[in-house]
């Protein structure tokens, strides 16, 4: 899911990663967006990434495992984010980004928060809803 808005006056464009975006239709994603940008318009790129079968592997924490193996592609999913993503993202819509974000719910806000503390010069901001902030590396 792809959704942006621009604004009449232009500006720096902003770009918003959410991770399980395959949820973000439940939430009312689309129409909570097009409510904002009706009272703050701005130039906002919005992209809900999908989260497939290893969703348990991909989010977590790059580089720290938990004590049941989870996480063990989260440094993977990091790279895709930040090495081909983003670029794609830029290439393909002839943008700069001037902030960008990662948010996520339950593990994928752990994610969203791994991903931005270890890369400050490619993220500006992180959104944690529920975050599964419990990762440990051994069972109590």
């Amino acid at each position: 899911m792809l959704c942006s808005h621009e604004s009449p006056e232009g500006g720096p464009a902003q770009l918003l990663l959410l991770n399980d975006g395959q949820d973000m239709q439940a939430l009312g994603l689309e129409q909570q967006l097009e409510s904002l940008f009706r009272s703050h318009p701005h130039k906002l790129y919005v992209v809900a990434i999908h989260a497939g079968p290893q969703r348990k592997q991909e989010y977590g924490t790059a580089g720290y495992i938990d004590f049941q193996g989870r996480g063990c592609k989260a440094d993977l999913y990091s790279r895709f984010m930040i090495k081909e993503l983003v670029p794609f993202l830029q290439q393909q819509y002839h943008l700069h980004f001037d902030k960008k974000a990662v948010a996520g719910f339950s593990l994928g806000g752990l994610s969203a928060l791994d991903i931005v503390w270890n890369h400050p010069r490619d993220f500006q901001s992180v959104g944690i809803f529920s975050g599964s902030l419990w990762w440990r590396s051994r069972d109590r």
